[in-house]
């Protein structure tokens, strides 16, 4: 379920349906997600796969 780059630099590999999503974008997202939670030094992984989750849907 984890994002993979294809082919093309910084561009997270697009499901069937979905909207394809770029690494910078993803990663801005992910970090302001983090921002709003606080910081917290525990789980990153949640603030990555969920900014996926919503980049995707805004296709």
């Amino acid at each position: 379920m984890f994002a993979s780059k294809d082919k093309k630099k910084g561009a997270a590999k697009e499901e069937p349906g979905q909207k394809e999503v770029s690494q910078q974008d993803l990663e801005s997202a992910a970090y302001f997600r983090w921002i709003e939670r606080g910081c917290p030094l525990d789980d990153s992984l949640t603030d990555w796969v969920e900014a996926e989750k919503d980049l995707k849907a805004r296709g």
